[in-house]
């Protein structure tokens, strides 16, 4: 994938996603890299932000069309992104992929037991994390001199945020 930033907010504004043509590569004597598709332009989004994402998992919840076009896409048209139909469950699990990035999370959302969009950064970061992250404080994080843990990190983010 190749993502478009604002270089000064450091909003994602979307990505484009390659794929490696080794039959083409192999015929040209040299490495081939072919679009697959433009995110926004795929999936008729306004724009990249987590409020389009989630409404992109809302129409693959309901659209088995886009559900299929998302898991042709997720497998960069290989032999895994062949599927004959993707019914409810699967329309579920595509959605919540979509929409969670740990695990814990994302398991709880395929059982059922969370909202779209209500992982545990929602909680923490009610205004959302991206926006939260981008938000008028950001400023680039110092050199690391030591490491530190991300529960410390959350920690002290969290003292900050309420003072």
């Amino acid at each position: 994938r190749v993502y478009k930033a604002n270089k000064d907010t450091k909003e994602v504004l979307g990505f484009e996603k390659y794929w490696f043509n080794y039959t083409l590569a192999n015929e040209l004597d040299k490495p081939v890299w072919t679009k697959n598709y433009n995110l926004i332009d795929e999936y008729s989004l306004k724009d990249a932000s987590p409020d389009s994402m989630v409404d992109l998992g809302n129409q693959i919840l309901t659209d088995e069309k886009v559900a299929m076009l998302y898991l042709w896409n997720k497998d960069t048209m290989g032999p895994a992104a062949i599927h004959s139909s993707c019914d409810e469950s699967c329309r579920k699990g595509v959605a919540c992929d979509i929409l969670y990035d740990s695990s814990a999370d994302l398991k709880a959302c395929e059982a059922g037991k969370s909202e779209l969009g209500s992982s545990i950064f929602n909680k923490l970061f009610p205004d959302g994390i991206v926006e939260t992250l981008q938000g008028p404080w950001y400023k680039p994080a110092p050199p690391k001199k030591d490491n530190v843990s991300f529960e410390k990190l959350i920690e002290t983010f969290l003292a900050e945020r309420r003072e």
